[in-house]
């Protein structure tokens, strides 16, 4: 999963919100992205920290069958910034499936055939 990450073109878009964000690096300790939000009043450009773990943690709830929601990725994150945040990478993950109404994240499993 970090991995993949890591080979993102930037700039990445988050499905929910406005504005953009960059993976300055992903680690086994941290995700950091430079955010850049659409309009001045919204909150200054910077630094985002998501903890590893907390991605790891709905990652594996994502592919053991759960659906997530904001409600339930705020419980992983700790509030609902952090929610927004897991939900953003995570929907840039191969097989994540993003719906908005409302929002939450599936994974389905890629049933193309092997070569």
């Amino acid at each position: 999963m970090l991995s993949y990450l890591r080979s993102l073109a930037d700039p990445c878009k988050p499905p929910l919100g406005v504005g953009a964000f960059s993976l300055l690096y992903a680690s086994p300790l941290e995700i950091v992205v430079w955010f850049d939000p659409a309009h001045e009043l919204e909150r200054t450009p910077g630094e985002v920290l998501i903890p590893s773990a907390k991605l790891a943690s709905a990652w594996s709830d994502l592919v053991a069958g759960k659906t997530l929601d904001l409600a339930t990725l705020g419980r992983i994150a700790g509030g609902t910034s952090g929610a927004y945040w897991l939900l953003a990478l995570l929907a840039l993950l191969p097989q994540v499936v993003f719906t908005g109404d409302p929002p939450s994240l599936t994974w389905t499993l890629d049933r193309s055939p092997s070569r």
